[in-house]
């Protein structure tokens, strides 16, 4: 199924715009804008001249199997808007190295598998590169986290670690109300 285009197809419901099909066929065509966008922003930062980014995205987009799906609901110019986007964002984390566009790479490919499961195929690629930053040491654990929270500084039981942190709670409470007694405090009154 496809979750993310059907919610978007249903929000277009509530856009006083014509009959409902063709709000979503309006979704498609936006879409479709969408990915043409992509690639020529997608080219203009890989080859840096505009010309051959025009020429690539003008192709696409009068290009006779992309112009048809553009005009009748489907989901694959939504896919291909995403995938162009997940690829735009990894080729901006090659130039520049910077994290954050892991987030996005991740983040872009997760709503791609929510409106087709061909994007797994691209997820289990960006796993293998996303792996092998952290075996050459290119990204560290501290900086993602999810994976940073897994690792602990030394072994603990599971509830000698919720009792800390219960007491930590508890004495941070404590610390808060003791700023003073009055009920007119700002920083005490949400207690």
């Amino acid at each position: 199924s496809h979750p993310l285009f059907y919610m978007i197809a249903i929000g277009a419901k509530y856009v006083p715009l014509g009959e409902f099909a063709y709000r979503v066929n309006v979704v498609s065509a936006v879409a479709a804008a969408f990915a043409v966008a992509n690639l020529y922003l997608l080219l203009r930062l890989w080859v840096g001249k505009n010309l051959p980014a025009i020429i690539g995205a003008a192709s696409l987009a009068f290009s006779h199997t992309f112009w048809r799906h553009a005009t009748i609901p489907e989901t694959y110019n939504l896919y291909a808007a995403l995938l162009l986007g997940e690829l735009f964002v990894l080729l901006q984390y090659v130039r520049s190295r910077r994290v954050g566009y892991l987030y996005w790479l991740g983040l872009i490919n997760g709503l791609a598998v929510a409106d087709h499961m061909l994007a797994t195929i691209a997820l289990a690629c960006y796993a293998v590169f996303v792996g092998g930053l952290f075996i050459k040491k290119q990204v560290k654990a501290p900086a993602w986290g999810f994976p940073a929270s897994l690792r602990m500084p030394k072994p603990m039981s599971t509830r000698r670690t919720i009792a800390a942190g219960a007491l930590q709670s508890l004495q941070k409470l404590k610390n808060k109300r003791a700023c003073c007694n009055s009920s007119t405090c700002f920083a005490c009154a949400d207690t």
